[in-house]
């Protein structure tokens, strides 16, 4: 009995001790002459338990049984809901493929390797100006190799620190 079952009234506790054999022989003397007709019921009442207890086995592991029971018959539980997703996996693969194929000929196509113009040159210097007047700058070119030669500098002191 649990707790959300009503409690049990005097007279079906005292049917229960009788049917149960728990009552002395004065007491179920006294219930038997309140009430007559109970004595059929525990004539069939043990007629039931006696065959009961020939013909049904007896369960090993009661709990686990019990446990089974409960287990077919709870309600069986809500399929789960697919969440769809608007960008699943494979169409961000499908996006990504797309993009980067769509950069390799945009980058081809109209960019391309750059390519040296029959010059050894990694950059070409235009111009060479100097913003203060008593600086002069200079390109030199000898050997094919291009030098920046900047007069007028003043030298670095020697507790000068580079970091």
């Amino acid at each position: 009995m649990n707790n959300s079952e009503p409690t049990l009234t005097k007279l079906e506790e005292t049917l229960t001790a009788y049917l149960d054999g728990k009552l002395s022989p004065a007491e179920a003397a006294v219930f038997e002459a309140a009430h007559p007709e109970v004595a059929a019921e525990r004539r069939q009442h043990e007629q039931l338990r006696a065959a009961l207890a020939k013909e049904a086995p007896a369960l090993s592991h009661g709990d686990f049984f019990n446990h089974q029971i409960l287990r077919e018959i709870s309600p069986a539980p809500a399929p789960l809901a697919v969440k769809r997703t608007a960008f699943p996996l494979w169409r961000l693969a499908v996006g990504a493929a797309a993009c980067l194929l769509a950069a390799a000929g945009i980058f081809f196509t109209f960019v391309g390797p750059q390519k040296s113009r029959n010059s050894d040159y990694f950059a070409q210097v235009l111009s060479v100006k100097a913003g203060d007047p008593d600086i002069t700058a200079q390109l030199v070119e000898a050997g094919g190799v291009a030098v920046v030669w900047i007069d007028g500098l003043d030298a670095l002191p020697t507790n000068y620190v580079l970091e």
